[in-house]
């Protein structure tokens, strides 16, 4: 279970909880040959491990939401409180991919669920969750990372 919450920057976190940042951009990376816009991606520390620090660029996620279709109609014809809708969506399931980036510990990607390499736009904006599921085994490691980073951070606060 992640809980999403705002605070006052350098606030102590529960003796359970974790702070993992996240920042949405408004830049847009350069597209690389046939490569898909990158959206999202996780800060990587000195020690070449991922940092707490997940960034969305928005201009990436709306161009790729307006480029699709919901509802039967393209995106970019629905009212503008749907479309942001849309596009607020999108960038919550480009953070549960980074933070599974994070979290796992894993700058890979699998086959499918929510750790693949690519969306289609139709996913980002779409009623179903099941292209965004984790595996169990995977839940147990996002789990115990969550803990471990409290932990950690618990002990720097101190």
């Amino acid at each position: 279970h992640v809980a999403v919450t705002s605070g006052a920057y350098g606030e102590p976190n529960a003796p359970d909880e974790a702070t993992i940042s996240l920042r949405i951009l408004l830049t847009l990376l350069p597209v690389k040959d046939d490569a898909q816009r990158t959206l999202g991606w996780v800060t990587t520390g000195a020690d070449g491990r991922s940092a707490p620090l997940l960034l969305i660029s928005l201009p990436a996620v709306t161009e790729a939401v307006l480029a699709t279709e919901a509802f039967d109609m393209p995106v970019k014809r629905l009212p503008r409180g749907l479309r942001d809708r849309l596009i607020a969506q999108a960038i919550g399931r480009v953070a549960a991919h980074e933070l599974g980036h994070y979290l796992l510990q894993h700058a890979g990607h699998h086959d499918r669920g929510l750790m693949r390499r690519r969306y289609v736009a139709a996913e980002l904006v779409g009623d179903w969750l099941d292209p965004f599921k984790i595996g169990v085994a995977e839940l147990v490691v996002v789990r115990q990372e969550i803990a471990a980073l409290a932990r950690l951070q618990a002990s720097i606060e101190q």
